[in-house]
């Protein structure tokens, strides 16, 4: 298995995590890593300020977090690439505000974080770009919306 889920509150029910683990098989496989782990801890506002204050120094909650395995290199190596943290209700208000559903947004951040963990990030414009194409080529696979479009 790929994809590790904690959903301590029952956020997601059997249909999306059958998706979320599907997207998370086809990155890996598309980049290279099909015999790697990722896991994902599905949060609610509190949890993910907590984390986000303890790992960035920010006093807030934030949609995606991502944390790459320090265990890649070493010689105890694991088959976990990293850690994923997903607000789910800060990913219901921003679908909303957005005019997504929930579940293409969450797809959404789920790309956007493998992307993270696996070295591609979004500081400079160059970087940015080269991103968005990658997460808008991967979520076209599953019928998923360019996530950039503003509607």
């Amino acid at each position: 298995m790929t994809l590790n889920i904690s959903d301590p509150n029952n956020y997601l029910d059997k249909e999306i995590e059958s998706k979320l683990d599907h997207i998370v098989n086809y990155v890996l496989e598309s980049e290279s890593k099909s015999k790697s782990e990722i896991n994902l801890m599905i949060c609610c506002e509190q949890e993910m300020t907590k984390l986000n204050k303890n790992f960035r120094n920010i006093d807030d909650a934030t949609n995606v977090l991502a944390f790459e395995s320090p265990n890649e290199n070493h010689i105890f190596q694991t088959k976990e690439l990293g850690d994923l943290a997903i607000c789910y209700p800060l990913v219901a208000k921003e679908a909303k505000q957005q005019l997504k559903t929930k579940n293409d947004h969450l797809c959404h951040l789920l790309v956007h974080g493998i992307l993270h963990i696996l070295g591609l990030d979004h500081k400079v414009d160059k970087d940015r770009l080269i991103m968005e194409d990658t997460e808008i080529n991967y979520l076209k696979k599953f019928n998923i919306q360019n996530p950039y479009i503003i509607k």
